[in-house]
């Protein structure tokens, strides 16, 4: 697949998973105790939420069962998002790779054409592939015109690339400009940001990058995990989450306690139906009957 990108490249401010000065990640922060009113999913799911409305917990059903999903911004990479995908397919579950079209286009990268194939696999096991601008630039510092080409030069190559319209898109830094979301609502976009992470482009010790997102996790009873699938200790972290969401959901089954199921993030954003649509109550079914193999329980 060849894509021609136009001039606007120039603007780009910097590469692909550099950190930019004076810019808060909110990637890096951490966990507040628990109890505290303003816990950082309310700004970060939904951040023009209104004091006093309902919280995301009661907008996604969270509080019926304990959803977590997994997201990889930045990618893809040759090696790392390779053995990501061997990971989740070990653990059989389902992410979410909101992708920079740098990295695919063939007139700009010559490992585009093998990237482009490890992408097509994500889609073709039942992954998302999600819209993260085409250069990684903050949206706020260009113009509008330059903000279009960022987003709709990466919708065209996603396009291109599964044969799907993606539906997914998550701001580089979280910062969203009034032009830019004008633009993905008209594109059919939804918004999606993250609850549960960890400072992997600062901390490069997966057990550490683990225990964080872990606490995120067990403090909120679940959430949107983001991480880099462009970091080795990042890939190894996830390992790591996995196990350790196992290990713990074995000890709950025991207990009859409810258990951390990972679902794809479409799902986990979609508003709650009245009732669980069927292919939900099969999804929750499967989680349970793999738990059951895994913890060893009749």
């Amino acid at each position: 697949m060849t894509v021609t990108v136009p001039l606007f490249v120039v603007t780009w401010i910097m590469a692909p998973g550099e950190t930019l000065s004076g810019t808060t990640d909110l990637g890096a922060v951490k966990p507040p105790p628990r109890g505290q009113n303003d816990a950082p999913i309310m700004h970060l799911y939904q951040p023009r939420l209104q004091r006093g409305a309902p919280t995301p917990e009661t907008i996604y059903g969270l509080e019926r069962t304990w959803l977590v999903s997994l997201t990889f911004d930045d990618g893809p990479h040759p090696v790392y998002t390779r053995r990501l995908l061997d990971i989740l397919a070990r653990h059989e579950v389902k992410a979410t790779f909101f992708i920079n079209g740098y990295w695919i286009d063939e007139d700009r990268r010559r490992s585009a054409k093998r990237l482009q194939d490890l992408l097509r696999r994500a889609y073709d096991a039942g992954h998302t592939i999600g819209n993260h601008t085409y250069g990684h630039a903050l949206l706020s510092r260009l113009s509008p015109q330059e903000q279009d080409r960022e987003i709709i030069t990466n919708h065209q190559m996603i396009m291109e690339l599964t044969g799907a319209r993606p539906t997914l898109f998550r701001p580089p830094y979280a910062v969203l400009t009034d032009h830019a979301r004008e633009l993905i609502d008209r594109l059919g976009y939804t918004e999606a940001r993250w609850s549960a992470t960890a400072p992997d482009q600062e901390i490069h010790d997966p057990k550490e990058l683990s225990r964080t997102v872990m606490s995120w996790l067990r403090t909120y009873n679940g959430g949107i995990v983001m991480l880099h699938d462009r970091y080795r200790w990042s890939v190894e972290a996830v390992e790591l989450i996995l196990g350790a969401l196992e290990r713990e959901n074995c000890r709950r089954l025991r207990r009859g306690r409810p258990t951390f199921q990972v679902v794809s993030l479409d799902s986990f954003l979609r508003p709650p139906p009245q009732s669980f649509p069927l292919h939900v109550k099969i999804e929750r079914k499967r989680h349970l009957e793999r738990l059951r193999r895994i913890c060893s329980i009749p």
